[in-house]
């Protein structure tokens, strides 16, 4: 099936050709996705990893913090344990382009609260 819109207002046409899909282009397309999705599989792993790391330690200090502002739990930390759950916050707004083993690394710092 050929159709040629046209724009009358600028006198301009331009024939548009439809063709019924075969079953070979579906399964070319198909595959092609399924290769595509191949393709990014690992980059969408690596992106799932660093995710889950940042949220970890995003629930985990800001837990903290929130725990720390307990009177009858924050007075038992030392000063020195409060400002390290305050760098972690600080640390987490400023670096979110980290990669996943920086967002572990930083865990295990504050992590023995």
């Amino acid at each position: 099936m050929q159709l040629v819109p046209s724009d009358e207002y600028i006198s301009l046409s331009v024939p548009v050709a439809f063709q019924k899909p075969t079953p070979f282009t579906r399964k070319t397309r198909i595959r092609a996705f399924v290769q595509e999705a191949d393709k990014y599989e690992s980059e969408d792993e690596e992106h799932k990893k660093k995710l889950e790391a940042n949220n970890a330690l995003e629930n985990y200090a800001y837990n903290m913090r929130n725990t720390v502002k307990d009177e009858k739990i924050g007075d038992k930390l030392t000063l020195s344990d409060n400002k390290k759950i305050e760098d972690a916050i600080i640390w987490l707004d400023t670096n979110q382009l980290a990669e996943a083993d920086e967002f572990e690394d930083k865990m295990k710092d504050i992590f023995p609260f």
